[in-house]
């Protein structure tokens, strides 16, 4: 979920119909503003909300564990990958400059990067040698853009990444 500049609408990625909807936070009418997604599960706006960033996971449990980013105008309906081939992307944390977009692949166990001038994506974590995230789902960016915080579904953990150093603090161990 995420919710528009004037904090009205909020865009959800619908998995299973594979649309990007948005819901009237007032009146709450789901409109759907775009389908053909395959297993959309995570989105994230842009400042102005016109652009809006959908991640896909199409098979998480399965045998295909890739999935795109794609970049959608939310005017005109103009599609554009952005990144393809990542280990099921789900989260989505968009930078303030609008530079780079951070993303959890799920079946990779990393926090990674996204360069969105040049496609370049980087891993933040695992760094070499350290252990891989276990189903990193959700990620925030800190006010200052120094820090992400992820959210682990195996295990329940929450934790923060320093993102210029890649270490990894669990805040909240899990159950």
């Amino acid at each position: 979920l995420v919710l528009d500049p004037g904090g009205t609408i909020g865009y959800v990625a619908e998995s299973d119909p594979g649309t990007l909807a948005a819901i009237d936070l007032t009146n709450g009418l789901v409109t759907r503003v775009a389908d053909g997604f395959d297993f959309p599960v995570g989105v994230a706006l842009t400042i102005t909300g016109e652009t809006a960033y959908i991640s896909g996971a199409p098979d998480i449990v399965g045998t295909d564990t890739t999935g795109p980013i794609t970049r959608l105008n939310l005017s005109t309906g103009v599609r554009t990958t952005v990144a393809s081939e990542l280990g099921a992307p789900n989260g989505l944390a968009l930078n303030a400059s609008e530079t780079a977009l951070y993303f959890n692949e799920r079946s990779a166990g990393k926090l990674s990067k996204l360069d969105l001038a040049s496609r370049e994506v980087t891993t933040i974590v695992p760094r070499p040698g350290d252990p891989p995230l276990n189903g990193p789902n959700s990620v925030v960016l800190s006010r200052d853009e120094r820090t992400a915080y992820i959210t682990e579904t195996i295990g329940g953990r929450l934790s923060s990444v320093d993102l210029a150093t890649g270490v990894v603090q669990v805040l909240v161990p899990g159950p």
